[in-house]
């Protein structure tokens, strides 16, 4: 059948069960009205209830579609990208204004492969930036954003800690760090040599209530105690065995004369067992040296001076 045939069993509305062969060069064309409706062809199924229709798009050049070489079923796009086991792109991919997202909490995973890494470029307009929404209708970020070229002398690496917590700002580096001024309320643990220039040490008064006096370890390393009556010493919240500490204590008889004696806790060791007489003078100054390494199970007692003025 050729070219013309077909064209007239079409309009007169005849159903064309063969086209029989088209000469050599002849061609086929479904022709659109020329306003909205573009050319298509349809094949229905066996009863004829259904159709599938091959149509032009909106298209602006003459383009081509080249049929496969074996025998097979067509798919949509769609389907071809999700029964492919590992797409590839052959060219960027362009969301157009949407968003990558996923279903029943699936979770949207970047692995690279080997040494490759993920970049987060831009169209070298402005800098990069990643933007972490809150979990309220997305209606707050924290943003993490490179600083502009003209600050770089070179690509850096931030190296995230391994240990959960709370990133501090700049601004509030001075509740963290030992910057100038800085007071800390608690432990500060240094896994290295600390070498200072010149450090001093908390000087901390202490009395007597009822005949007992408490040496807090944790107040201070130099402590002093004015005799008003005999006083039986504890010293109390040592560091736990394997830390050492030391404390010297300054102790000073009252202005009477009243010779007041010390009773010092079992735990002291003294050179000879033999713990010193204290001066009984008027204001009388002698000082003592403590030492634990074992959470306070043993101190170590030392005499640094008596009698002194």
């Amino acid at each position: 059948m050729a070219n013309v045939e077909l064209v007239k069993a079409i309009k007169n509305g005849n159903v064309v069960t063969s086209l029989g062969e088209l000469a050599a060069g002849d061609t086929v064309t479904m022709k659109g009205d020329g306003a909205s409706a573009a050319g298509a062809i349809r094949v229905n199924n066996a009863a004829n209830t259904f159709t599938s229709t091959l149509e032009s798009g909106n298209i602006s050049s003459n383009i081509t579609l080249t049929l496969p070489t074996s025998s097979g079923t067509l798919v949509s796009s769609g389907a071809l990208l999700a029964s492919d086991s590992s797409p590839q792109l052959s060219a960027d991919l362009d969301v157009n204004g949407n968003s990558i997202v996923t279903a029943s909490n699936g979770n949207i995973t970047f692995q690279p492969n080997g040494t490759g890494v993920v970049d987060f470029k831009n169209d070298n307009t402005q800098t990069s930036e990643v933007r972490l929404y809150c979990e309220s209708n997305n209606s707050h970020y924290v943003a993490l954003k490179s600083d502009v070229h003209a600050n770089y002398s070179g690509s850096v690496t931030l190296t995230l800690p391994t240990t959960t917590g709370t990133v501090a700002l700049t601004s509030d580096l001075s509740s963290y760090a030992p910057l100038a001024g800085s007071t800390f309320t608690g432990d500060v643990s240094i896994n290295a040599e600390l070498l200072v220039d010149s450090y001093n040490e908390t000087y901390s008064s202490v009395t007597s209530s009822t005949n007992s006096t408490t040496i807090n370890c944790e107040t201070a390393n130099v402590f002093n105690h004015v005799l008003t009556e005999n006083t039986t010493f504890t010293f109390s919240s040592p560091p736990a065995s394997g830390t050492s500490y030391t404390f010297a204590l300054r102790l000073v008889q009252d202005s009477g004369a009243s010779g007041f004696v010390v009773t010092w806790p079992t735990s002291v060791d003294w050179p000879g067992t033999n713990a010193p007489t204290l001066t009984a003078t008027a204001s009388a100054v002698d000082w003592f040296v403590f030492t634990t390494s074992d959470g306070g199970t043993t101190w170590y007692g030392f005499t640094a001076g008596l009698g002194l003025g």
